[in-house]
């Protein structure tokens, strides 16, 4: 006879364990690149649909790590493409209760931000503007490439007791890639 560790009480500790606590997903509601200077830019807006559990974390002390994420691809007949590009824009997030501000620093670029009001934080959150993602020389003019971009919370940045909270629950703080095409 085989025995499985813990029996029941192994099934017991996976039905308490929260499911779905925060079940809303991120969004990319508009995405697009702009040629400047030799260079592709992002601009896009989110949805963060989650945005109460965002403010919960916060208010409870949480430094909120938001990554956003843009690759550009070249594709390939029947399988994946080649990812040319893969950049990385963080923000952390903070909320100060003593003196009720909201802070996001840009550690790429040493941008710090602080807002009076969560309404404030959360707009400012919800937008990239002008992310450098690929130069132009990378690219050849006869071929075409599609660029992808998403938001997502960092777990890894997360408090150890949340991290695994986090692993085992959908929180639903990522979006899916949004697809946007590109032809230099």
């Amino acid at each position: 006879m085989i025995r499985i560790w813990g029996g029941p009480l192994w099934l017991l500790l996976i039905l308490l364990l929260p499911i779905n606590a925060f079940a809303a997903n991120f969004e990319v509601e508009n995405a697009r690149l702009n040629k400047r200077e030799g260079a592709y830019y992002l601009n896009a807006s989110f949805n963060l649909e989650t945005a109460a559990h965002l403010r919960e974390l916060l208010d409870r002390g949480v430094l909120v790590t938001l990554v956003t994420e843009a690759k550009v691809e070249a594709p390939r007949p029947l399988i994946w493409g080649d990812t040319i590009a893969l950049v990385r824009q963080i923000r952390r997030v903070q909320y100060h209760p003593l003196t009720r501000l909201y802070i996001i620093d840009e550690p790429s670029t040493g941008l710090r931000r602080i807002f009076p009001s969560w309404p404030q934080a959360l707009a400012a959150l919800q937008q990239v503007r002008d992310m450098p993602v690929i130069d132009e020389v990378l690219l050849s003019p006869d071929q075409d490439y599609e660029a992808y971009v998403r938001v997502r919370l960092s777990t890894s940045a997360l408090p150890l007791g949340l991290r695994f909270s986090a692993l085992i629950s959908d929180w639903g703080m990522d979006s899916e890639w949004k697809r946007i095409p590109l032809r230099p």
